[in-house]
């Protein structure tokens, strides 16, 4: 029984990760035909992110999905990863400030 339950979770749980992604890429797509450059950016971005958190989900067995990235890199930082924070750090251009506050 117990084991049924927790392949239901693990199945919702997988559907939500897809459902997130597929979201924001079919908003990234209606952003560029209305030429809306910055909000398109701002969703590959998103996309991005998601990727980055569900690989640290699989990788750290930690929800990570659906946080922004200051939340993320919390995260990281408290759980003493600070390779994983430091490399999200720089492929998303977190200024120093920012990153110190985590």
């Amino acid at each position: 029984m117990l084991q049924r339950l927790e392949s239901r979770i693990a199945s919702l749980h997988s559907a939500q990760q897809k459902y997130a992604k597929a979201e924001a890429v079919s908003q990234a797509k209606d952003y560029r035909k209305g030429k809306f450059e910055f909000m398109a950016h701002a969703c590959e971005e998103r996309i991005k992110l998601l990727k980055q958190q569900q690989t640290l989900e699989l990788q750290y067995g930690q929800p990570f999905l659906n946080s922004s990235l200051r939340e993320t890199l919390k995260r990281l930082l408290a759980t003493k990863e600070v390779k994983a924070a430091e490399k999200m750090r720089i492929e998303f251009k977190v200024s120093d400030r920012v990153y110190v506050e985590c």
